[in-house]
């Protein structure tokens, strides 16, 4: 794709975004630069060999069937995470080259996402990193910088790290974000809001598989040569 080409795509991403307000477009790709200037090393990429070695990378996975309406549904098992096996600025890497690959497909830009954050499994040990600085980092990035359209978030399972991330980030999200936020005590209430066909079966649904080592290498790679909108989809 040449220059020109790139630019068009990349416009066009947060155009949809926005529902085409090209002033508010703008400022949000103002922000993605700036990011990318004091934040620079989240956009890196991660060494190949950890999606085989180091199960933590595989705490994020993008399902294989969408909802309904066209969503996009992740989960994240923020208990897959050892914190003393991948590093926090390696976490956050995996966030940021997932994201960035998925919005290489018109569909995600259009339809947006869902998401299924499980906090079963975690710890004290992961408290340390629900710091205020971090989680506004990742809610600035997320609804400022990047141009994700974010339909539902569900947390499931209370826990310790739950309790630390909703207490700081209910201070810092609007009221329309708000309302899209779901608490759940246990999977089969996500029943009320997913089709059981593109859920994994540990949550009651149909799916057996859910993690894509392929999908997350060719995300990783692509970080690295690829601009956001220099690469043909593949997702």
């Amino acid at each position: 794709m040449d220059g020109y080409g790139e630019l068009s795509a990349c416009l066009y991403l947060y155009l949809r975004r926005n529902k085409y307000d090209v002033k508010k477009s703008f400022k949000h790709i103002q922000n993605l630069i700036s990011l990318r200037k004091k934040q620079a090393n989240i956009f890196e990429s991660i060494p190949d060999e950890y999606f085989s070695t180091k199960i933590s990378t595989h705490y994020i996975a993008v399902l294989p069937k969408r909802c309904a309406e066209g969503c996009t549904i992740i989960v994240s098992k923020l208990g897959l995470w050892n914190t003393d096996e991948l590093s926090f600025e390696d976490f956050k890497r995996i966030i940021v080259f997932t994201f960035l690959q998925l919005f290489r497909d018109p569909m995600n830009q259009i339809n947006g996402f869902k998401f299924i954050h499980d906090f079963s499994g975690t710890s004290i040990h992961h408290l340390k990193y629900c710091t205020p600085q971090a989680l506004h980092l990742l809610y600035h990035s997320s609804l400022y910088c990047i141009p994700g359209r974010y339909k539902e978030i569900h947390l499931l399972y209370d826990s310790i790290a739950l309790k630390a991330v909703w207490a700081v980030a209910r201070l810092m999200v609007s009221e329309k974000i708000k309302q899209r936020i779901f608490i759940h005590s246990s999977p089969e209430e996500l029943h009320d809001y997913f089709p059981r066909s593109a859920l994994p079966a540990e949550y009651g649904g149909e799916i057996e598989n859910i993690y894509s080592e392929d999908f997350a290498r060719k995300a990783n790679k692509a970080n690295t040569e690829y601009t956001l909108a220099g690469q043909a989809n593949f997702y």
